[in-house]
């Protein structure tokens, strides 16, 4: 199979990103296959191009089949059931027998598979199918340079948006907080012990009856204190994996307001639900979780094809260590969560325009705050 396959795969799918609101799913290790996403329907429509030689009819029905286990691992990772899916095949010549009938719609459970063929005689015909407003340039010849080039193009092109979204910014704030919690850890050894009850107490954690006194500051002050090194290792471990990815999605300083509303959030629902002191940034922590889940929401389909699934399943999994293990503050666990949600529903992912939802969201942070608050004065 010469260069002008490939040459002409690529057009294809430079074209349809450029013009059909597509963005990249996967591409194979070889980069002969490649499969996109548009996102104009409420129904998602999936390219599946592959260049490649088709020589019997039985060769192509095999291949489809492997397609079909692809897009059931793709919808399946997006948590739907149904799709359109357009299966490009672009080959020098058609299969030597006529087993394969290329106009027939194909239905797998809820999805509809149409098969195109771009042989050399069919390439312009299936074009202005596909790009009526868009004239085809396209020679007979062509080499590795020009593949390279057009495949370049299209790959700059394909990973923008992941580029615009999670590389807004270096992190910077999340290694100030990791810092400010090492460093209070080391405060809390030298003067007492980080697991010394009045050591802890002197610095700040969680204790309702002196909330209740009137030290409100203990809403923030348990974030940055940590009951014993494994307590610290999980924290900060959690806030430079996670709080160093919400950073780069949100912005710096979008990222301090929700870590810290998420870390009172956390607090105060521990005050509501839980006696006892209680220290940590496993509220904050959560908050960006929380915040993971407000990406989601606002720009559902890159979440999923990026990190979705494994933010699902990291959460749940936290969530059912916090009611399987004791000791565990649930209540501040689970408090965060919401609270960074609603943080992060409060400042918008940047370029989000609208003040709606915004005020929505911090409407709805404030009234669950206080909601804490007074189920924790009652309690007592």
């Amino acid at each position: 199979m010469g260069f002008r396959e490939d040459y002409v795969m690529w057009r294809v799918v430079y074209q349809l990103l450029h013009q059909k609101n597509t963005s990249l799913v996967t591409i194979s290790q070889d980069q002969r296959e490649v499969w996109l996403e548009e996102h104009s329907n409420k129904i998602p429509t999936y390219y599946r191009l592959i260049s490649t030689d088709i020589n019997w009819s039985n060769e192509l029905k095999r291949n489809l089949v492997r397609g079909i286990q692809i897009i059931d691992k793709i919808l399946a990772k997006r948590l739907r059931k149904q799709a359109n899916v357009e299966m490009m095949y672009f080959s020098p010549y058609e299969p030597v027998d006529d087993g394969f009938d290329w106009e027939k719609e194909r239905i797998y459970k809820k999805t509809s598979i149409q098969t195109t063929l771009w042989t050399k005689n069919d390439t312009e015909l299936l074009w202005n199918r596909f790009f009526p407003n868009t004239a085809l340039q396209i020679s007979d010849e062509y080499d590795e340079v020009d593949v390279q080039t057009i495949k370049l193009a299209a790959l700059q092109y394909g990973q923008k948006e992941i580029a615009q979204t999670f590389q807004r910014t270096k992190p910077f704030v999340s290694y100030v907080l990791l810092a400010m919690q090492i460093f209070m850890f080391l405060v809390l050894e030298r003067s007492g012990g980080s697991t010394n009850i009045p050591t802890l107490i002197q610095y700040g954690v969680k204790v309702d009856e002196m909330m209740i006194q009137g030290e409100w500051w203990r809403l923030v002050t348990p974030v940055f204190l940590h009951i014993g090194f494994l307590h610290l290792v999980m924290n900060s471990l959690g806030l430079y994996f996670i709080g160093t990815l919400v950073e780069q999605i949100f912005g710096k300083w979008r990222f301090l307001f929700i870590y810290l509303l998420a870390g009172v959030g956390g607090t105060a629902a521990s005050f509501a639900f839980t006696d006892g002191i209680s220290a940590g940034a496993s509220g904050a922590i959560f908050g960006l979780f929380g915040a993971l889940l407000y990406f989601g929401l606002a720009k559902p389909r890159l979440f999923f094809r990026t990190m979705g699934m494994n933010v699902l399943l990291v959460i749940a999994i936290n969530i059912a260590i916090g009611f399987t293990l004791p000791g565990i503050d649930n209540a501040g666990h689970l408090g965060g969560l919401l609270a960074g949600f609603l943080a992060s529903g409060t400042v918008k992912i940047p370029n989000k325009k609208g003040l709606l939802l915004p005020m929505l969201f911090t409407i709805s942070y404030v009234f669950v705050l206080f909601l804490f608050l007074i189920i924790g004065v009652s309690m007592e």
